[in-house]
């Protein structure tokens, strides 16, 4: 890995470090969006995948799915592809809850916070994968 690459891995996982902040604040209220939370559940999941790839110097296609981007890192790391299910999961959440009129319905609150779950599981995935502290 260069530098560079290094560099960019990390600014991907600090970034991703804000959608689990925002999703726990926002889990907190009475009046939660889940739609909002699922939203930055994914974004979590993505960032994270994104800046493994960075890490190993790997070139990613502009995506928000985020079972091919498994499929990327379980190239690096067999044992990512174990997050295959969670991935497909989350991979609604990127798009269509945020917009009128696409086919997916409303998240429910307990659909939030599965969501939730699942983007902290591929959060540690990677974090373990890397050596990084949990």
């Amino acid at each position: 890995m260069s530098a560079q690459d290094e560099q960019l891995a990390w600014e991907w996982f600090e970034k991703a470090e804000h959608d689990p902040l925002t999703s726990d604040i926002l889990l907190t209220s009475a009046s939660a969006p889940p739609d909002v939370v699922c939203f930055h559940c994914h974004q979590l999941g993505e960032k994270y995948l994104k800046g493994f790839l960075t890490w190993h110097s790997r070139p990613f296609a502009k995506t928000h799915d985020l079972g091919d981007l498994v499929v990327q890192c379980a190239g690096i790391d067999r044992r990512l592809s174990s997050l295959q299910q969670l991935a497909n999961a989350l991979t609604d959440y990127a798009v269509d809850v945020r917009y009128p009129g696409l086919p997916y319905s409303d998240p429910t609150l307990q659909e939030a916070r599965d969501a939730r779950d699942a983007a902290w599981a591929i959060r540690q995935a990677v974090r373990l994968s890397l050596g990084l502290p949990a």
